[in-house]
């Protein structure tokens, strides 16, 4: 094995397993994100608890009590930050309690008649645990209005990484001859995209 082999022969001896692993993944991205954003089971504020996947909600709000909004800082292996979540807490004109994921500068309307749409989500084991213990309010489900965005944030790093796997073909087909032209630029583009990949990655893990 040469002392000088640069990632590109690495990839080399084993291009399938690499083409595969990285298929799998810009797969995953992409089909889960485009049935996010197509397959949209709509249902009531009432339904909630009982709906099922890719279930989306709308409807006015009616009050959102603002001293119990709240936010979630999340991490990843419980030392590196990987985003914050702001949640907020709303009235229907039932009276029925539902909480709502949003942006930090969402407001609702100042004439108490908001309209929401978005995606019933599930919390998950700890945070209900410390929503309950912290609010002493028993939880599963919300209405995530960020959730159209974070479907789109993940075609978006499927396609970067089928990018990244064409790109790797093309330098492996032409490794043997790198005075082809733009090929040290596009060497420089494709160890780039797997840094873009992975903080895409880690900033949507942060709203998983």
């Amino acid at each position: 094995m040469a002392d000088n082999e640069n990632i590109i022969d690495k990839i080399a001896r084993h291009p399938r397993i690499w083409a595969a692993a990285a298929l799998v993944v810009s797969l995953w991205c992409l089909i889960s994100g485009a049935l996010g954003l197509l397959v949209r089971n709509e249902c009531s504020f009432e339904d909630m608890e009982n709906a099922p996947a890719y279930s989306r909600v709308s409807g006015n709000i009616t009050e959102v009590d603002e001293e119990s909004s709240f936010e979630m800082r999340n991490t990843f292996c419980r030392f590196l930050p990987t985003g914050v979540e702001y949640f907020s807490i709303a009235h229907t004109k039932d009276g029925q309690l539902i909480f709502l994921r949003t942006d930090k500068n969402w407001y609702p309307d100042k004439d108490g008649k908001t309209k929401i749409k978005g995606a019933v989500k599930r919390f998950g084991k700890a945070d209900k645990r410390d929503i309950t213990n912290g609010l002493a309010i028993e939880v599963s489900v919300y209405a995530d209005l960020i959730a159209d965005r974070l479907y789109v944030l993940r075609i978006a790093g499927g396609l970067l990484i089928a990018g990244e796997v064409l790109l790797g073909a093309w330098l492996v087909k032409k490794r043997s001859g790198e005075t082809v032209r733009g090929y040290k630029a596009a060497t420089i583009v494709f160890c780039a995209i797997p840094f873009a990949a992975a903080a895409l990655g880690l900033h949507l893990l942060g709203y998983a």
